[in-house]
């Protein structure tokens, strides 16, 4: 199981980068694009801290959009805070052992605390954690997560299916397919082999469909 500031990653490694994806329903084998996700990656070596902003736009305006930014001690990925502001407002912050989480939806608001074990990320780093690790066929781990959906402390189980072709916005390249269980949730992402860009992320919401982001 990996731990926040596991040795055998290089967390510091991480580089600055943005992203632009379709975002696409999948029934039946019938694809509609029903809007568009972004990601800002900044890092601040000087105070050690990396900063991601993800932002989901509907085109339908009666789907609230959603912007989720977390701050990570860059040499670690320990998470310091994160925002999620969609349908409702979350704010966590994290402190020692300790995650405080405030609820706000329709002006009412509710906090609670929750003590963590060592080594524990936040839900929202698992993407960039994917980028730096040494993907190859076989290859599995564990981490624990915070996930502020369940406001509980999830497993997440992380294991290589293999090798594919992906297109990754201008051509196809090898990548690497990813199983990601997030408790009993399942989701799968690509991963380019050798640029470690994140080119493709598939949700299964039932039996033949699907919700999709990609380039």
């Amino acid at each position: 199981m990996i731990k926040t500031g596991e040795g055998s990653i290089a967390w510091n490694s991480f580089s600055e980068c943005s992203d632009l994806k379709k975002v696409v329903w999948i029934e039946n084998g019938i694809q509609t694009v029903i809007g568009s996700t972004s990601e800002e990656v900044v890092v601040d070596k000087g105070k050690d801290l990396l900063y991601r902003k993800q932002r989901l736009i509907f085109l339908n305006p009666n789907k609230p959009n959603r912007t989720v930014n977390v701050t990570l001690h860059l040499p670690t990925f320990e998470p310091l805070a994160c925002t999620d502001h969609g349908q409702r407002n979350v704010y966590l912050d994290y402190h020692s052992n300790e995650v405080e989480v405030a609820f706000e939806e329709e002006g009412i608001e509710n906090t609670n605390k929750h003590v963590l074990e060592d080594g524990v990320f936040d839900l929202f780093s698992i993407e960039l954690i994917l980028r730096l690790l040494p993907l190859e066929n076989g290859y599995k781990n564990e981490i624990k997560a915070f996930n502020h959906m369940v406001n509980d402390t999830v497993i997440v189980r992380i294991e290589v299916l293999g090798l594919e072709k992906i297109f990754d916005g201008a051509r196809e390249v090898d990548a690497w397919c990813v199983s990601v269980y997030i408790g009993e949730s399942l989701q799968t992402y690509w991963v380019s082999k050798d640029l470690k860009e994140l080119l493709k992320q598939s949700v299964k919401i039932g039996d033949g469909v699907f919700f999709e982001f990609v380039r």
